[in-house]
Order: C-alpha cells, then structure tokens, then sequence
C-alpha cells in the first residue's frame, strides 16, 4: 500500500507512476481536491490501482469542527461508489472530536500515523485514545501503524 506523500499534494503522478510499474502488487492512496476532482479523475486512478484517498487535517493544522466534517462527508460522497477508503491523517484530539462522524461514515477509515496518538502525551490523551478505541471496536475504522 503506498500512500502519497503530503509534500506532493494533489499532484498524484509519482503515485501512479510506481503504482503503475508495481502493477497488481501494489495499491494506493491518493491525495485530491475534494472539490476539483470529478468522478472520471477517481475511475481513472482506479484504473491504476488507488483504492483511497487521504484528508490531511494535521499538516494544514485544521482543527475547525465543521470544516473538517464537511471533507469527511465530501470524501465520502466522492470515493463511496467506488468502494474506496478515506484515510485521515489528524491529530488524536481532532479525530476523538470527529468520533461520531467518522463511525458514521458508510467507507471505511484509516486512521493515520497511529491515530495521532504520542506516546509521551499518554496521560493528557486518555480521553481521545478511548475515543480512538471504541471507533475501531466499531468495525469501520483502523489504525495505521
């Protein structure tokens, strides 16, 4: 599974090119603009192996509620014809705060770089790491590790 890189944005060509040379054995995780990219855009990275798209909140430091419950429905809307993931890359306080959007998101959901979760702030994330918990006892997200 290779995941496009925050440091190239939108601009999935490496993506496609290694998913391209790696064929069958590979699939990917693209990073669009939700508002730009139509349908035809994903069916073609299809075509080349994506099967998921990744909303960075954490990089752009995003923390707005409502902003980001708004590209988590977009994204569904987006990838859910095509049976596709959204990978959300957010802190653990953002994704604990999004908790009951995301479980009711009808794709499933990665939860990116360990949820967000850091080890030396285990005491101050208790809450979130529940949250986190109980959103992949819900069956419909994961933990990236």
């Amino acid at each position: 599974m290779l995941v496009q890189p925050s440091v190239y944005g939108v601009d999935n060509a490496a993506l496609i090119d290694v998913l391209g040379q790696l064929g069958e054995r590979a699939r990917g995780v693209a990073v669009i603009d939700l508002e730009k990219t139509s349908l035809r855009d994903l069916q073609v990275m299809h075509a080349k192996g994506v099967r998921g798209i990744r909303l960075n909140l954490e990089v752009s430091g995003q923390r707005n509620h409502e902003f980001a419950q708004t590209q988590l429905k977009r994204a569904e809307q987006l990838v859910g014809p095509l049976g596709w993931a959204v990978q959300i890359y957010a802190d653990v306080d953002v994704t604990a705060e999004l908790a009951k959007d995301i479980a009711g998101l009808k794709v499933p959901v990665v939860l990116d770089h360990f949820a967000g979760i850091k080890a030396h702030k285990k005491d101050e994330q208790k809450t979130a790491f529940a949250a986190v918990v109980d959103l992949v006892k819900g069956g419909n997200a994961y933990v990236k590790l």
